[in-house]
């Protein structure tokens, strides 16, 4: 009996070490987090973003064991202010057991729970054979990681500079440039329909610049000029980022009350 008990054991250690999406291609799904955001996957993509799913159930011992590795793999790629999209998706639980988890592991990424956000439609979507479940997505919509095991967070962070992510500082409540004091974007916040950029607050040329929701959403992205229009954007708060040669030089939170 005892023996039955550890071969018993070992297989479910290995079915949950090995367990993965058999797909080759990424599926859409679209999820609502426990913020009440939507987050489509394939909009993700078409954003050029690197997207990383952990498929999860609360109730999982790997997915709490591991749980912290994912939430410092999102912080050394700029909480979703980078070209990587974070995400967690429950199966089976309700938004109230999900929220008690990412509290409990300190986590603030993104996350769905299985009931009553979508998430059980995202695991049937994708096939996914076991808990945990890290998978990686290519914006050409390629599965590149079906599984990355064991998911500590250099093995988290180097699947993901292989597939070309770019690791940044995260955009929290007080970014450096609050910090310091020197801001480059003028009025803030911003109550009227377009805002200013001081380029001789910065040593490098600004080429381009990207506003983000607070979610991570590019909802503007435009070559360089010294007044920025923004009267489709709705009140809120944002990121805007500045880059040149494709690197990212500068990031600021903006408030627009207009």
């Amino acid at each position: 009996m005892k023996r039955f008990l550890i071969i018993t054991a070992l297989f479910f250690a290995m079915s949950s070490t090995f367990s993965q999406t058999p797909l080759d291609t990424a599926v859409n799904f679209e999820i609502k987090d426990t913020n009440g955001n939507t987050i489509e996957l394939f909009d993700l993509l078409d954003q050029d973003y690197i997207v990383i799913i952990d498929f999860f159930r609360t109730d999982c011992g790997y997915c709490n064991i591991y749980a912290p590795d994912f939430q410092a793999s999102y912080e050394d790629f700029g909480c979703n202010s980078s070209n990587v999209f974070f995400m967690s998706i429950d199966e089976g639980h309700t938004n109230e057991e999900v929220i008690a988890f990412e509290e409990e592991h300190n986590m603030t990424l993104p996350a769905a729970s299985g009931l009553e956000g979508n998430g059980n439609s995202a695991f049937e979507a994708f096939q996914i054979l076991g808990t945990p479940t890290y998978v990686v997505i290519a914006p050409d919509k390629e599965i590149l990681e079906q599984q990355i095991w064991p998911p500590e967070t250099d093995s988290i962070n180097n699947a993901l500079l292989e597939a070309g992510g770019i690791m940044a500082s995260c955009l929290t409540g007080t970014d450096e440039t609050e910090k310091t004091k020197d801001h480059i974007i003028y009025p803030n916040p911003l109550t009227s329909n377009s805002f200013s950029i001081n380029q001789s607050q910065i040593r490098e040329q600004i080429d381009r610049i990207e506003i983000r929701s607070i979610t991570g959403k590019l909802v503007h992205t435009q070559k360089y000029r010294q007044k920025i229009s923004v009267n489709h954007l709705t009140n809120g708060m944002y990121f805007v980022i500045l880059f040149t040669d494709d690197k990212m030089i500068r990031k600021e939170k903006i408030a627009i009350r207009k």
